[in-house]
Order: C-alpha cells, then structure tokens, then sequence
C-alpha cells in the first residue's frame, strides 16, 4: 500500500521537479562557468583558494541532490542509471570522497595525491575539482542541447534573436 501511494506521488509530481530540476541546474551551470572565469582570471590566495573550494563543495551537493531527486522521481530507476552511468559513476566518487572526509576527516584524494608524492596538495585538488565540475557543466549542457533541438526554429527567426 506505502508502495502504491510513493508511486502515485511520484507520478503526480516528477514532471514539476524536473523542471524545476533543469531551470536550478541551467543557473548552477552558469555559476560555476562564472566562478572558474573569475578563479583563473584573477589572482587567488590562499584564503580566495578555501573559499572557492567551499563554493564548489556547494555546487557538489546541488548535483547529488539532483540525480537523487532525478533517480527518486523516476518511474524507470533501472532504465534511468542505464541512460545516466557516466552520471552516476561521478555521483559514486563524489559521495565517496565526501564520507570519507566525514569519516576519516581527509578527502580519500588527498591520501591519494600524497601517496604519489604530491606536496601542495590545494592547487592539484582545486585543479581535479574544477575537471570535475566541467563534466558536470558538460553534461548538462549535453541536456540543454537535446532540448533545445526540440524547437522547430526557422532561419530568419535566428537571426532576429
């Protein structure tokens, strides 16, 4: 019977989180465009370096919110992890790297950079976070793209945007 009832809430509601899913995701994407535009285009130091670290374990956590919400509010789940793997791999390593700071009180990368000899660590983190964040922006624009080829938009139309 919960079963049953969780289904219907789902179906009565997985067309407005989705959207609003999407809208969220376009302006995070945004966002962290901009803050990689202002990190490589202006001088950091160490304090700017935390504080941009910190800004992107924010916008991590809007992406694992967002495949979780996309994953609870989807009907198929098996049919959605076949289509998003690359997604979820990202998911799996994210939430690793997070437990494992929660746990052991260091990112499980920090232990591997170490481990390969690697001494100021910040950079090479905020370096693999960036990448990181680039396959997020790629992916939804991936997304994005596949969306907007959905409008039939004439020529002239074009150049009159």
């Amino acid at each position: 019977m919960a079963d049953n009832l969780f289904s219907r809430f789902i179906y009565k509601h997985q067309h407005g989180v989705r959207r609003s899913l999407k809208v969220v995701s376009f302006f995070v994407s945004l966002l962290s465009l901009g803050m990689l535009a202002i990190y490589y285009g202006f001088p950091q130091n160490e304090s700017t370096d935390k504080l941009f670290v910190s800004a992107f374990e924010w916008i991590f956590s809007f992406y694992v919110i967002s495949f979780s919400l996309r994953l609870i509010f989807n009907l198929q789940r098996i049919e959605f992890i076949k289509h998003n793997w690359i997604e979820g791999i990202l998911m799996v390593l994210l939430i690793y790297d997070v437990v494992s700071l929660f746990f052991f009180g260091v990112p499980i990368l920090q232990n591997t950079f170490e481990g390969l000899g690697v001494e100021n660590f910040t950079p090479v983190y905020i370096l693999f976070i960036q990448i990181y964040l680039l396959f997020f922006v790629g992916i939804d624009a991936v997304k994005l793209s596949s969306y907007i080829t959905r409008f039939k938009i004439k020529t002239p139309a074009v150049f009159g945007l």
